[in-house]
């Protein structure tokens, strides 16, 4: 009997059928052709999901940190599998996520938690975003944190800037007992600059050399004021001191972007620090510094730009002494930050200093003009000599 040949109707059907006892076995022609249809459609391509066991079947592409290669296409979907699978921290990886991986969708995490590895400080974020990650918080410990577009970084343990409120916790600068000449030692329990918070700061400014912990350029010079520096490097998480004949622009070592001015210090005619202590917002000189012999005048600008900073100095601590032997009586000498006018009797509040031939009496200036080391004094009667032990200053960032 003749079996006329015809075509198949479906698609993935084989292209026509061989008659029964043609040349070719029909056997043979047909599987052939089913293989080709199967192997290039992919709607017939034999499935990989036949039984529960061989769904579930996955593959670790990547085990103890070598490549597992797939020989087969069914290794490379259990490679697939495997991922998906870790992805979506189900027990199966065909099992339903608990959230969308799409950017804007709202995520719900239940009970479970998430693993953070610390990092520095990110570039600020855009418009309208925040960057949540871990850092460290100055102290050794790891912190969450977040960043606003404007760079502002907060953290669990409070905010880590605050321009109007910087954190000083028990701040202590010193001559280096073995090179007081040369050295500063500093130390901090808490302290910060720019927002970035430091927990025992602790270390030494050598101002024979240059660099971080250091002079910022040149060589120490002689009568000369140099400013005391807090100076972070964001890149390495790295605070440092640094000594600068600038108030307000030293030259930053490498990688250092952030600075703070904690105080001055004076060098003598040999380039040799003077003695002082600076302990938290107080400078003390352990030897009083002499600007001047105040003559007999009406109000009369004194600059004291050589003894305490001029950005940061909210007071000057010292005392007048009526050392000239010069009539009986006692001596006035009036103090105050802006110039004044008129006799000790007008009513402008100045710092009043009275006392006797010899006598020294102490007195705390407050400044609060735009230069903070500029004051008036009025002499009444004798020469007064004026002499500062010290300053207060006002903590911000410069």
């Amino acid at each position: 009997m003749l079996v006329w040949v015809g075509t198949a109707s479906a698609q993935c059907g084989v292209f026509k059928t061989w008659a029964f006892r043609e040349v070719l076995q029909s056997s043979d022609i047909n599987s052939a052709f089913q293989r080709t249809v199967n192997a290039n459609t992919p709607t017939c391509t034999q499935a990989y999901s036949s039984s529960v066991s061989q769904m579930q079947s996955a593959s670790d592409p990547y085990p103890s940190s070598s490549e597992s290669l797939a020989s087969t296409l069914s290794g490379e979907l259990e490679r697939l599998r495997f991922q998906i699978k870790a992805v979506v921290g189900k027990g199966q990886w065909y099992y339903t996520a608990d959230n969308a991986l799409a950017k804007d969708v709202p995520k719900h995490w239940g009970a479970t938690f998430t693993k953070y590895r610390e990092i520095t400080d990110p570039v600020a974020p855009g418009p309208n975003e925040a960057a949540l990650y871990f850092k460290d918080d100055g102290g050794g410990n790891t912190v969450l944190a977040y960043q606003d577009s404007n760079g502002v970084v907060n953290t669990l343990a409070g905010p880590s800037t605050s321009y109007g409120n910087t954190v000083t916790v028990n701040l202590l600068i010193t001559n280096n007992p073995s090179a007081p000449n040369t050295v500063l030692d500093y130390v901090a329990q808490r302290i910060s600059v720019g927002g970035f918070i430091k927990a025992n700061w602790t270390g030494t400014i050598d101002l024979s050399t240059t660099g971080a912990n250091a002079l910022d350029a040149g060589t120490i010079a002689a009568n000369t004021v140099y400013g005391v520096y807090l100076i972070y490097n964001k890149t390495t998480n790295t605070f440092a001191g640094l000594a600068s004949t600038s108030e307000t622009s030293p030259t930053m070592p490498s990688g250092y972007t952030v600075k703070r001015l904690l105080a001055t210090w004076l060098t003598n005619s040999s380039a040799q620090l003077l003695p002082g202590v600076m302990r938290d917002r107080t400078f003390s000189y352990l030897t009083p510094v002499h600007p001047c012999d105040c003559a007999v005048a009406g109000p009369t600008q004194i600059v004291l730009a050589g003894y305490a900073p001029a950005q940061i100095t909210t007071a000057l601590y010292g005392y007048v002494h009526a050392k000239n032997n010069v009539g009986i009586g006692n001596r006035t000498f009036k103090l105050h930050w802006l110039s004044f006018a008129g006799g000790v009797g007008t009513f402008s509040t100045p710092v009043f200093v009275t006392t006797t031939v010899d006598g020294v009496v102490p007195f705390r200036v407050p400044t609060h003009n735009s230069n903070r080391t500029t004051i008036f004094y009025e002499a009444i009667f004798d020469v007064m000599s004026l002499y500062i032990t010290g300053y207060e200053v006002a903590w911000n960032e410069l």
